[in-house]
């Protein structure tokens, strides 16, 4: 029989059109409607197989996805020839990724093993979701009945977190879908699907060979609590191109904090060999991840701008820890005071740093034991404003640097782009400026 394969214009610019859209969620289909039709219609994989009344039979569909499907098709002749020009041709709403023609022919060079030259198999990958196809299979001249088949609509089942850390969670679930496809965690601070659509992070897995998928939350931040949901679709170069599903159930979790209780600071023994004990957050923080004040070395206050000309403490050439000039003794009281760049060096040493939550490193102990440090950033009497925040952290020492007078020594970090960390120790920075300070425990 002849099948057309002539083109509307119209369909050519209905694809064309399309190629400039990109899909968004849609919160009003449930996970229920689409598991009930995720399964498709498609002709039993056995069709045709005991029909040989035809040279050419079209078969049953065997394994099929939202964009894949398995075809056979059988051939009642014993010509070995008949393999040079058999296959199935299939026609319906393509992938414009992969066809944009309306039709696709799949050639087999092959007969399926153990089928006595009768049975081939042919796949495609470029179909649709949730779209009936028509197709039939031809040798040569010869083609056969056509019959059609629907393929499922995309599904996500979203679970609940697991593995919840102060910084990470990983959320798991199943769905149908494999590459190109992808399933994508919305994820955020709102409690309602707008704002969280629309202020949320995401970040999606590609699937590939397996219904089950994770995906791993690693920039959270410790006692909060985040809510989420899942989508499935095609994740093109400028974002989702079409969302097929989406669970418009929102789950959520809640980190832990770092601390035991609210009464901060508190001071964490790291197992360094000194014994010293870290402070658990800044000086003028409330929690460990605030980025709290800025302080010019030796000044006891924070100020609105850092200049060199409204620094007074410009004269002291010794270690300032415990004294009237350390910030932490004079905001928190004489158990507590600037580290020494000794301590900061040991600190340095003695810990694996890590980048966690958003901007910020973990300095973990030997004993299991860590402390957060937030890149807070700093005020530079050679600029204006604060700046580096989030990427760069930058803290104050009790010990002047003796060679040049108007600089101290500091601890500074940087993260790369893949969140290596980089941690400097001993370097000499203007006194003037306005660092952050993390104290140590006075014992």
């Amino acid at each position: 029989m002849e099948k057309s394969k002539f083109i509307p214009l119209s369909w050519l610019f209905l694809v064309i059109t399309s190629l400039f859209l990109v899909g968004c969620p849609d919160h009003n289909e449930t996970n229920e409607t689409i598991i009930d039709e995720y399964r498709g219609n498609v002709p039993s994989p056995d069709t045709g197989a005991d029909n040989y009344s035809d040279d050419v039979v079209t078969g049953g569909v065997g394994y099929i996805s939202p964009n894949s499907a398995t075809i056979y098709g059988y051939v009642n002749n014993n010509d070995p020839q008949s393999v040079l020009g058999m296959g199935i041709h299939i026609s319906g709403d393509f992938d414009i990724m992969y066809n944009y023609l309306g039709y696709e022919e799949l050639k087999a060079n092959k007969f399926d093993p153990g089928t006595n030259n009768r049975r081939f198999t042919v796949s495609t990958f470029s179909l649709k979701p949730g779209t009936t196809y028509k197709y039939y299979a031809f040798a040569g001249q010869k083609t056969a009945k056509e019959l059609s088949f629907t393929t499922p609509k995309v599904y996500a089942t979203i679970g609940a977190a697991t593995d919840i850390t102060p910084f990470s969670a990983t959320i798991h679930g199943s769905t149908n879908v494999f590459s190109p496809y992808s399933v994508c965690i919305v994820y955020g601070v709102d409690n309602d699907s707008t704002l969280l659509e629309r202020n949320g992070k995401t970040k999606y897995t590609n699937l590939v060979g397996s219904d089950q998928f994770t995906v791993e939350l690693d920039d959270l931040m410790p006692g909060t609590t985040y809510y989420y949901y899942g989508i499935a679709g095609k994740n093109g170069y400028y974002g989702w191109e079409t969302v097929y599903s989406t669970s418009n159930k929102i789950m959520s979790f809640t980190t832990p904090d770092i601390c035991p209780d609210a009464n901060h600071p508190h001071a964490i023994d790291l197992g360094l060999p000194s014994g010293t004990k870290w402070a658990c957050s800044n000086v003028g923080a409330s929690r460990p991840t605030e980025f709290g004040g800025y302080f010019a070395w030796g000044e006891t206050d924070t100020k609105n701008s850092y200049t060199k000309n409204n620094y007074y403490q410009r004269i002291h050439n010794s270690n300032i820890a415990g004294t009237e000039y350390d910030a932490a003794t004079a905001n928190w009281g004489t158990t507590w005071q600037m580290p020494t760049d000794k301590q900061l060096e040991e600190l340095v040493n003695n810990t694996t740093q890590t980048y966690k939550g958003v901007g910020g490193v973990v300095f973990r102990g030997g004993n299991g034991k860590f402390v957060y440090i937030p890149a807070a950033g700093c005020y530079s009497v050679y600029r204006d404003g604060l700046y580096d925040e989030g990427e760069k952290g930058y803290y104050w020492s009790s010990v002047p640097n003796l060679e040049f007078e108007n600089d101290a020594i500091d601890m500074d970090f940087y993260f790369t782009f893949e969140k290596n960390v980089y941690v400097h120790f001993g370097t000499r920075e203007e006194r003037a400026n306005g660092y952050s300070i993390r104290p140590v425990r006075k014992d």
